[in-house]
């Protein structure tokens, strides 16, 4: 099996990953060996001169994007496709090409766990869902021209993508809040409200952000309307390093989703069966993805943490424990893209502690 060594994309920041300065030849190095061979077989005088030269002129247009670069490589495609010999490498490239581009998704993807949720934080994940179809795509295209026009089109979502991430960073945490889908329906405590708490500091006390060694996070959030639903997670025995994934049902971990519909009489409270899978939910899981701090700016080079907030992530199937209308049929529940943040207190340390710089 060949191995394919990428150079250096995942050490790039997230300014330099889709951009660089405009020069010569593509800005990745998959299509080099085209390149010489191109200018091997010009140099033997080939009878197909007159094409490579221009393949070759392709190859040094100057390219300041990933898009530039699979147009590039889509244009060598379509001149040398048909010459004995070039067939392989430009299918080497591709690939190179698609192995690379999966690597700046998965960091993007990475890089956007500490956004609080927003609208941004949405937005951000539809234009990675885009870069993953098109990805996909090209991995099962069945020819390499296919598979590069899919190389296109992810690259430019790439570029997308990473800015909407960025958008999304730069979002301030807002109210605490919980979402789901609920079978077909959707849970947003926007129309409720959140019941938490959590130890968020060590045994010590010093270090902002941390669980202590047997930690608990407790939240709730509510969903008002006709049929007033309520979700609740229980974690204990939580500590870092986040991400970090606690199974449901094990221990005193816990999860549970209830629904009060006045207008029926109907009372239904359902809790988290790890027995229970189906196609959507494969595990039952609560994971604690990041915990940040909001800072309090004393000057232009200092600040102190003022408060903070833990976001997490939460599926589970969950069975019927009770229910007040005994005729109802509704024995389990599929709660599937739970999503939380809670937001938490620090409390100002006093007047002649040290502050943190900038």
């Amino acid at each position: 099996m060949k191995m394919r060594f990428l150079q250096g994309s995942l050490l790039l920041t997230v300014a330099g990953l889709l951009a660089w300065n405009a020069k010569a030849d593509p800005i990745l190095p998959y299509l080099q060996p085209v390149a010489v061979q191109l200018t091997d077989d010009i140099n033997a005088g080939s009878p197909d001169v007159r094409t490579l030269e221009r393949a070759l002129k392709s190859f040094h247009q100057t390219s300041k994007t990933l898009r530039s670069d699979a147009n590039i490589l889509r244009s060598l495609n379509t001149s040398l496709n048909s010459i004995t010999g070039y067939a392989p490498l430009l299918t080497n490239a591709a690939l190179d090409y698609q192995a690379d581009f999966q690597l700046r998704r998965d960091e993007i993807t990475g890089q956007l766990i500490p956004a609080p949720i927003s609208a941004n934080k949405t937005s951000a994940r539809t234009a990675l869902t885009r870069v993953n179809n098109s990805l996909s795509n090209a991995v099962i295209a069945t020819t390499t021209a296919r598979r590069i026009q899919f190389l296109q089109t992810a690259a430019q979502q790439l570029a997308s993508a990473s800015n909407s991430v960025q958008r999304a960073l730069r979002t301030k945490p807002g109210l605490s809040k919980m979402v789901a889908r609920i079978g077909g329906l959707s849970f947003n405590s926007d129309r409720g409200q959140i019941i938490g708490s959590g130890n968020f500091f060590n045994d010590v006390g010093t270090t902002v952000g941390e669980f202590s060694t047997d930690g608990v996070l407790s939240i709730g959030g509510v969903d008002s309307g006709s049929v007033t639903r309520g979700l609740h997670l229980h974690l204990e025995g939580v500590s870092g390093a986040f991400p970090a994934t606690y199974a449901l049902g094990e221990g005193d971990n816990h999860a549970y989703y209830s629904a009060t519909d006045l207008r029926r009489q109907e009372e239904f409270r359902f809790v988290a069966t790890p027995s229970l899978t189906n196609e959507v939910v494969t595990n039952s899981f609560v994971t604690i993805d990041y915990i940040g701090t909001n800072s309090l700016a004393l000057s232009s080079t200092s600040s102190i943490p003022i408060s903070g907030y833990v976001l997490g992530r939460f599926e589970f199937v969950g069975k019927n424990e009770y229910v007040l209308n005994t005729n109802t049929n509704r024995d389990t529940v599929t709660v599937s893209q739970g999503e939380f943040q809670l937001n938490f207190d620090i409390p100002l340390p006093p007047t002649n502690a040290p502050v943190t710089a900038f």
